[in-house]
């Protein structure tokens, strides 16, 4: 079998389970691989993180930094332990640091590596290594692993959030949202190594009210909203029906006019007011240099059809036929009177339909 380097740390700020923060430069990568020496001390390659580093799957033959990345040889690794982890049952891997300072430490003075830790479901401390393979087919030491170490990871991702705040916003505004209370429990939480329940999420009070506010004044500008559309549409629909009966009204108005002008007959103003609505109310005609519109035109049309102004009609020169009928005796007949009797009857025999009356207004309507 092929061994290959694995990714067991890099560069970096972690918390380790005991929830303390450490930053890592490549320097201290460097260091931590220089300082290690498989005669001095061999890092073993252990499930998870015992107290004890007991049983050994394999070890650590030699450490190399490859730019953030520390990277690990190893030998003497376990057949079938191998073969799990190649099956992707122990894909993670996390580590376990010797202080510079630690009574323990093989080489004092450097940081160094006490071993490293493959882990199952449980995700490490450190993100972004690559996958665990091994071929191509107590706190007395920094010990980067799984749950409490993300707890730790997010409280301080919220302290630096808070300091942020501050400078930003200033303290008030950062104890309103991000109170040191609630990053603390976060802490604590990660040192017990005791995760929150989904069932009892923490949640800033003052956030909480300030989204409920948002969302009631969310509710109000929606119904303000609805109500300004709703009076906006009725305020359409009412001028349009203004408008509407506005042009009714005005072809009444017209079609009685040509009635009193004796242009039509009374009894054809409904008809002559249905058919100007009948038009549509953008239309116009171009009469030489003069726009009419549907009304303007139909006047124009029927004041054209009777005679000039001061030309009486046309008198027949035909002999008047003789008109019998019985007076009483002793009575006189106008022969003015009779005259227009009879223009009248001859009016009324060339527009059928029209009684005398209409006959005789119509001719009296001609007359100088």
């Amino acid at each position: 079998m092929t061994t290959k380097r694995l990714q067991i740390f890099r560069a970096g700020r972690h918390t380790d389970m005991a929830g303390q923060t450490h930053d890592f430069s490549d320097g201290d990568l460097a260091e931590i691989a220089a300082s290690y020496s498989r005669q001095t001390y061999a890092a073993p390659l252990v499930i998870g993180h015992p107290q004890l580093d007991a049983p050994a799957y394999g070890w650590v033959d030699q450490l190399v930094r490859e730019g953030s990345m520390l990277e690990a040889v190893p030998t003497d690794v376990e057949p079938q332990f191998a073969a799990s982890v190649n099956a992707k049952r122990y894909p993670r891997i996390s580590v376990a640091l010797w202080p510079r300072a630690h009574p323990n430490n093989p080489t004092p003075g450097k940081l160094s590596l006490r071993h490293v830790g493959f882990l199952g479901a449980t995700p490490p401390a450190v993100h972004g290594l690559a996958p665990a393979a091994f071929s191509d087919g107590g706190v007395g030491y920094m010990e980067f692993s799984a749950t409490s170490s993300a707890l730790s990871y997010i409280s301080d991702t919220f302290r630096r959030l808070r300091d942020w705040m501050i400078g930003k916003e200033g303290l008030e505004a950062a104890d309103a949202n991000l109170p040191t209370w609630q990053i603390d429990t976060i802490a604590e939480l990660a040192r017990q190594s005791d995760p929150p329940s989904p069932a009892e999420p923490m949640q800033n009070p003052a956030f909480a009210a300030a989204q409920a506010d948002l969302a009631t004044r969310e509710q109000a500008l929606a119904a303000r909203e609805q109500a300004v559309a709703a009076l906006e549409a009725e305020a359409k629909r009412k001028a349009a029906a203004d408008a509407a009966q506005a042009r009714r009204d005005a072809a009444a108005r017209f079609a009685s006019s040509l009635a009193d002008r004796g242009l039509i007959l009374p009894r054809h103003t409904d008809g002559i007011a249905a058919l100007v609505l009948s038009a549509p109310a953008d239309f116009q005609f171009s009469a030489g240099e003069q726009v009419q519109d549907a009304a303007q035109l139909l006047d124009d049309v029927l004041s054209s059809s009777r005679p000039p102004a001061g030309e009486a009609a046309p008198r027949t020169t035909a002999a008047p036929r003789a008109i019998e009928f019985s007076v009483p005796a002793g009575a006189e007949v106008s022969a003015e009177k009779l005259d227009l009797y009879a223009r009248a009857k001859a009016w009324q025999s060339q527009h059928p339909g029209t009684d005398i009356v209409d006959a005789v207004r119509a001719i009296e309507g001609n007359d100088p």
